[in-house]
């Protein structure tokens, strides 16, 4: 496996760097790439700045990390983002990206034990709660992520998104019915789009290809 230093220089730039290019300013550079959008060369300047110096900046670790997942390229990314929690442990951020991450990359168990250690301190906290929900589905575990849902929108009624993901889950477990009527029951609350292309799915797979 690929130690830090090699990680990071295998993805910096193929040119020598000058020597007035210090670690700070690439993470000048890489951060004026980033507001702009313009990733790949972001991605080439955060790496540069952490082959220098590889904890000299977090917030370039932490970007770094966000545009490997986004590359796919999940283990470095995972990598990355471990290191963000261990020199920014109070970012309750950095941990949500990197349970996503490990979520994506189908570590479902780690995704979840991040995100149940923040619900346990802070119930309230909706990108913990809805990752936990979401990631429970994504490994088949229907139940269990209805019931994240139902709780969090027993004290939560207005988050429609978060209803949205309950209806889709519902469709998962194959409780077409009771899916559909949900986003019927969104539909008439105005989440018209969304609800609707549910409502076409659910149709689709309960057979009803003409209503759908």
């Amino acid at each position: 496996m690929l130690g830090f230093a090699a990680l990071v220089a295998s993805m910096a730039l193929g040119r020598p760097l000058a020597a007035q290019r210090t670690s700070a300013t690439l993470v000048q550079e890489g951060d004026g790439f980033w507001r702009s959008g313009r990733y790949p060369e972001a991605r080439a300047a955060y790496a540069n700045a952490l082959a220098l110096d590889s904890t000299g900046s977090s917030r370039a670790v932490y970007r770094l990390g966000v545009l490997l997942s986004w590359d796919n390229a999940l283990p470095q990314s995972i990598r990355l983002l471990e290191l963000y929690t261990r020199l920014e442990p109070g970012d309750g951020e950095g941990r949500i990206t990197l349970a996503r991450t490990h979520a994506w990359a189908g570590q479902y168990t780690r995704a979840l034990a991040i995100y149940d250690s923040i619900v346990g301190r802070d119930r309230t906290y909706r990108a913990a709660a809805l990752g936990a929900a979401q990631t429970l589905a994504w490994a088949g575990q229907h139940t269990p992520a209805l019931a994240r849902y139902r709780s969090w929108l027993a004290d939560n009624p207005t988050d429609q998104e978060a209803a949205l993901a309950y209806a889709r889950t519902l469709a998962w477990a194959g409780r077409l019915k009771e899916s559909e009527a949900e986003y019927r029951r969104l539909e008439a609350n105005g989440e018209l789009l969304e609800a609707s292309k549910g409502i076409a799915i659910v149709a689709a797979w309960r057979g009803d290809l003409a209503r759908s």
